[in-house]
């Protein structure tokens, strides 16, 4: 059983005062090194995530942060084969609506991928740099709309001290490319991981980011209601191995 350590993103940037507006961009660098890397397994295996946020990244005991929040997962592989693109409503829409891409809510005949994952990335990117998702309190009429017409998301003043709420270039680069409007300039996880804002986490010990989310404490992982889901045998299925991945 995989043991946590303080809970999700989300839930630190809620609860701790320190993160309230959001991560330094260190702490982003590193989370989301380890998110892209899930994802990228989790796109291997031909599945698309269609819930990237930071309620779905969970800070694991070791320092390492894991991608959860795999119930909304979705195959791209029908008769045994991949296809090109999916099509069709996707329940958890409402939910997720600020992280979506623009062509998983549009619905056309050209569909959504892998690629849609990627926009959500550059999206809880801004979360984890603002402690809030753009769009977020818009009525979900009004972020439909935004989002079809190609608006880009705006990254929301930081109230911290920080000069003018700048990021840095490294990390706008990188938000820039996910939430291309178009899915086919968005870069792909592999691609990603090699860019200098990611690079960062194979420079860094395993304890470096425990150590910048101090004063936060451990769970109290004897407290927590643990149910039986059945999902050991779905990842024995999958055969897979990485560490990167948590059925939720």
């Amino acid at each position: 059983m995989l043991l946590l350590y303080a809970g999700s993103c989300a839930d630190i940037m809620h609860s701790a005062q320190p993160f309230r507006n959001g991560f330094k961009e260190p702490v982003i660098s590193i989370i989301l090194r380890d998110i892209v890397s899930g994802l990228q397994y989790l796109h291997s295996l031909g599945f698309v995530h269609r819930s990237v946020r930071a309620k779905h990244f969970l800070i694991h005991e070791d320092g390492i942060v894991k991608l959860s929040g795999l119930r909304s997962v979705v195959s791209m592989i029908e008769d045994g084969a991949r296809v090109k693109a999916l099509h069709g409503h996707f329940t958890g829409t409402v939910d997720n609506i600020c992280w979506l891409a623009p062509e998983l809510l549009s619905q056309d005949l050209s569909g959504y991928s892998f690629q849609s994952d990627v926009y959500s990335v550059g999206i809880a990117a801004l979360e984890l740099a603002t402690g809030e998702a753009p769009f977020a309190g818009l009525p979900v009429t009004e972020i439909m709309m935004l989002k079809l017409r190609g608006h880009p998301p705006v990254l929301m003043k930081k109230d911290d001290g920080e000069k003018d709420g700048q990021i840095s270039t490294h990390l706008s680069k990188v938000i820039d490319l996910c939430v291309d409007p178009d899915p086919s300039r968005r870069p792909s996880p592999a691609k990603l991981l090699n860019t200098s804002l990611l690079k960062v986490r194979k420079k860094v010990a395993p304890n470096t980011l425990k150590d910048l989310l101090l004063p936060v404490v451990p769970l109290d992982t004897s407290k927590l209601n643990v149910a039986e889901t059945g999902l050991e045998s779905m990842l024995e299925a999958l055969n897979t191995t990485t560490t990167e991945i948590i059925w939720t």
